[in-house]
């Protein structure tokens, strides 16, 4: 699986236990990317724990076809090496967008809070 992952970003999730990657696609693609996401609607469930609520919205190849910016990145070779790599499998994975949304006046601290933000 080494092929899916530069040295530095494998020592990296090796020492750390997750990947950080930035700036993997130009500025204008991830325009278009927010674009897209920010002015669609999809079909999303939500779960309340606490002051946060965690939203999924499911990426099946029927909502990226509508969505080329999102769909090349989510097919493309950074996001599909690297999620293998760190998952140790070459299976094709189930994708979403995933969203943590908290209001710090509402209810008791939901634990995944700190250790998403």
């Amino acid at each position: 699986m080494e092929d899916l992952l530069d040295d530095n970003h494998r020592r990296f999730f090796a020492e750390n236990g997750y990947v950080e990657q930035r700036n993997v696609v130009p500025a204008d693609t991830f325009a278009q990317l927010l674009e897209e996401v920010h002015g669609t609607r999809f079909d999303a469930w939500e779960m309340r724990q606490g002051n946060a609520v965690t939203r999924f919205i499911p990426l099946p190849p029927e909502v990226l076809r509508r969505l080329p910016a999102l769909a090349a990145f989510v097919n493309g070779a950074v996001f599909q090496g690297t999620l293998k790599y760190v998952a140790s499998t070459r299976a094709e994975p189930t994708v979403y967008l995933h969203a943590v949304l908290t209001d710090p006046d509402l209810g008791t601290p939901d634990p995944q809070t700190h250790f998403h933000a």
